[in-house]
């Protein structure tokens, strides 16, 4: 198993460095870095193989993801801009691991939130599961998140379009 502690995935430098990889056997991956900020062309949630070995597409960048903690939003994700990181859900990831799977621990507010990502193998189809906890909360607070995907329609070797993809 592989892990990483809070000191490493909210120090941005160091967790930039470290990345992930979960295959589909179909020459399809998903990939990214342990806090989930893609740095390259070839990470997403779902980078399909239409004629493998090459052909990748993009076509699922990654999910921004929001823990809605009694009415109060907490951003999880975290996406780079000119000169400035945002949101910096990094900040409340607690760890990350590859169990065997990516498996990414949050803290928020005393809850705890454990997502963990994993290609369906055989299939072009990423798949996210999550589970939640409070800890040291004395009361049951109002949780829900909340996920949004960013799709894409772009080749890992080239930023052109896929004919026929919608704008």
């Amino acid at each position: 198993m592989i892990q990483f502690k809070q000191e490493t995935c909210g120090d941005l430098d160091a967790a930039l460095r470290r990345e992930w990889l979960e295959t589909n056997g179909l020459g399809g991956f998903a990939s990214s870095t342990i806090i989930g900020l893609n740095t390259r062309r070839y990470h997403g949630l779902l980078v399909a193989a239409t004629k493998p070995p090459v052909g990748r597409f993009v076509l699922l960048s990654k999910l921004e993801e929001n823990l809605i903690i009694d009415g109060q939003m907490f951003h999880l994700s975290a996406n780079r801009y000119p000169h400035t990181v945002y949101p910096q859900g990094f900040q409340y990831l607690k760890e990350f691991r590859l169990d065997p799977f990516p498996v990414f621990t949050y803290e928020v507010e005393g809850i705890e939130i454990e997502k963990t990502v994993f290609m369906v193998q055989g299939e072009n189809t990423p798949s996210r599961r999550g589970t939640s906890r409070s800890r040291f909360v004395p009361w049951l607070p109002s949780v829900t998140t909340t996920a949004r995907r960013m799709k894409m329609a772009r080749s890992t070797r080239r930023s052109k379009r896929i004919p026929g993809w919608p704008r």
